[in-house]
């Protein structure tokens, strides 16, 4: 694969993002006036189906007797011929029990269904309520609707899984709200007010304030080509992409790192080459907490305690010991290959600086080390132990392009972000690596997160 080439995660268009969202609202917000409206009318077609039986009764209560019962009611001479097979016994025993009067009837039934000896109460409550929702799932006015709402939120919960959770939920909900207000107005012909209008645009608005807002202020290393160029720094870099933490760059001059850093109150570290502290960057700023750290496993351990999904393992067995062989074998090629060319990407006053204080720490001038002849010897020299620890590397490839396997761990990012710097000042260093097995699968893995470069 061509280092050069352009490659980009698999990302939807922004017009079926934003379509996504749309869907989700009609199916949440629009249908709603739906049900809405399906549930009022079955429950007046209930009342009406309740009311209509004890009319029903008392008509037939009211309706005219026949001229046999006018006759049989006025004649007490009048009694009925027994039947053939009537026995005396059943009359005693109708005698000795004899039937509920109809006036009881009625009473028993006015009563309620927990006071009915014969029925039980929470039974009956059961039995009603399964029957109202089978009749009401059964109407496609309600159950059409329905299916659409939950169809909706299926769509929602894969929506979160895609994209930012703080982005998602408000942008969901609003759509719905939306919708709902224009689905009230399709439905019941309620008129939209201005206010309506008003706040959902207000609402809308701030959920691009917000979004916009960033919460990790990233200090970066500034150069003249407008992007991360530190190793270090890469490393935060590709864990709050992968993360995808909401944050924004503020690149420093090196002549201005200090004075901006002590400015904010951030302590200096102990140096180990110096007895004097220093500031270095990465430093980041956690805006919600107003908390300000430096160094990049520092940086790296907060990040991890505080944006928790999904984790990255800072460290592993594995990880340590390519860590720990990297700098040994690779450290020296950059010091010697890519330190002294980073002064080409500089501003003229950080170009300044970065001589004068290099300069003076090598006690010689950078291009004493550019010399090309001991260069190749240096490559020539560590090309085993480079191929071992991509090797390394490679230890778990069935399992997945990094380190571990599937998902991306500190150390893959502490190795692309050397390559990417070394991409960044010289080509051809990162070309030399990015040939060895091993150091070419994890760079192409940690792409994705190589976006945002600035």
């Amino acid at each position: 694969m061509d280092p050069d080439a352009s490659i980009t995660p698999d990302q939807p268009p922004v017009f079926n993002y934003i379509l996504s969202f749309l869907l989700v609202g009609v199916a949440w917000g629009f249908t709603t006036p739906f049900i809405r409206r399906a549930a009022a009318d079955f429950n007046a077609r209930q009342e009406q189906l309740s009311q209509g039986q004890p009319q029903a009764q008392a008509q037939a209560s009211q309706e005219p007797e026949t001229d046999a019962q006018e006759l049989q009611q006025t004649n007490p001479d009048h009694e009925p011929a027994p039947t053939p097979d009537s026995e005396p016994s059943d009359e005693e025993d109708d005698e000795d029990h004899p039937l509920p009067a109809a006036g009881t009837q009625q009473q028993q039934q006015q009563q309620p269904a927990w006071m009915r000896p014969s029925q039980s109460w929470l039974k009956t409550k059961i039995t009603t309520i399964f029957w109202t929702v089978i009749n009401l799932l059964r109407t496609p006015a309600y159950s059409v609707p329905l299916i659409i709402n939950l169809t909706g939120s299926i769509w929602f919960f894969l929506l979160v899984g895609k994209h930012e959770l703080s982005l998602t939920v408000p942008l969901a909900n609003s759509s719905a709200f939306l919708f709902t207000v224009l689905g009230e107005w399709y439905v019941e012909r309620k008129v939209i007010e201005k206010e309506t209008w008003l706040g959902m645009v207000l609402v809308l608005g701030g959920i691009g304030i917000c979004h916009n807002m960033a919460e990790i202020i990233l200090y970066d290393l500034a150069c003249t080509k407008n992007v991360c160029f530190s190793p270090v720094v890469w490393r935060i870099r590709l864990m709050l992409n992968y993360k995808r933490i909401p944050y924004r760059t503020i690149f420093l001059e090196f002549p201005d790192i200090e004075p901006t850093l002590k400015g904010l109150g951030i302590l200096p570290s102990e140096s180990t080459s110096t007895s004097k502290p220093k500031y270095t960057v990465p430093a980041i700023q956690h805006v919600p907490t107003n908390t300000y750290i430096m160094d990049s496993a520092s940086i790296a351990h907060f990040l991890e305690s505080t944006y928790l999904d999904p984790p990255v393992p800072l460290t592993s067995e594995l990880g340590r010991e390519i860590e720990a062989k990297s700098r040994a074998v690779v450290g020296p090629i950059f010091f010697t290959s890519v330190m002294p060319r980073e002064i080409g990407i500089l501003s003229p006053r950080a170009q300044e600086y970065f001589r004068r204080t290099r300069e003076a720490s090598l006690g010689h001038r950078l291009e004493d080390l550019l010399d090309l002849d001991k260069e190749e010897q240096s490559w020539d020299a560590v090309e085993d132990d480079v191929r071992a620890v991509g090797e390394l590397m490679q230890m778990n490839r069935a399992d997945g392009p990094f380190l571990l396997g599937a998902r991306p761990t500190y150390t893959d990012f502490f190795i692309a972000g050397s390559l990417q710097s070394a991409r960044v000042v010289e080509e051809s260093v990162f070309r030399r690596f990015f040939g060895y097995p091993g150091y070419r699968e994890v760079y192409e893995a940690c792409l994705p997160y190589m976006e945002k470069k600035d």
